[in-house]
């Protein structure tokens, strides 16, 4: 299940969001670590990185 379906689902028929999004992310983590391992991608986390750097960016000005 993607995460807008299981948004979706939490938005129209409740449940418990915090173990929908743990799967997700443990099968995002499974996915990236397997891509990692085949050579697919080298992407890294930036542990410095702040979304609020973003703001204004993308607006014009």
């Amino acid at each position: 299940m993607k995460k807008v379906d299981v948004f979706n689902k939490f938005i129209f028929a409740g449940g418990d969001l915090d173990k929908e999004l743990q799967d997700l992310n443990t099968r995002y983590n499974a996915a990236l670590e397997k891509a990692k391992a085949a050579g697919d991608t080298d992407i890294a986390a930036q542990p410095d990185f702040s979304a609020v750097s973003l703001q204004g960016s993308l607006a014009d000005k």
